[in-house]
């Protein structure tokens, strides 16, 4: 799940607040997942509306039932830390 992804981008960054910021809005979002501008509008309402997440505006989204939102995420990705390469 994009949220998911961008979620796991700003742990990776050292970013722990308690919201995911969305750097794109939701048109820039379904092209970069391949999804057209209402189907993301739908499933950002239809998550809203779950109680799964909770928009301050549209550039912030708050997890509010993060079990739903896992399952619903499917498998949690990686963290991205650990998947980057060794330095030394």
């Amino acid at each position: 799940m994009f949220l998911q992804l961008v979620e796991q981008l700003q742990i990776a960054k050292g970013q722990q607040i308690p919201e995911i910021y969305l750097p794109m809005d939701r048109s820039d979002i379904g092209n970069y997942i391949s999804m057209t501008l209402a189907a993301v509008s739908r499933a950002f309402r239809a998550l809203t509306v779950q109680g799964v997440i909770k928009l301050r505006d549209r550039g912030h989204v708050s997890i509010v039932d993060r079990d739903a939102f896992d399952k619903i995420a499917g498998d949690p990705p990686q963290p991205l830390v650990a998947a980057l390469p060794s330095r030394d």
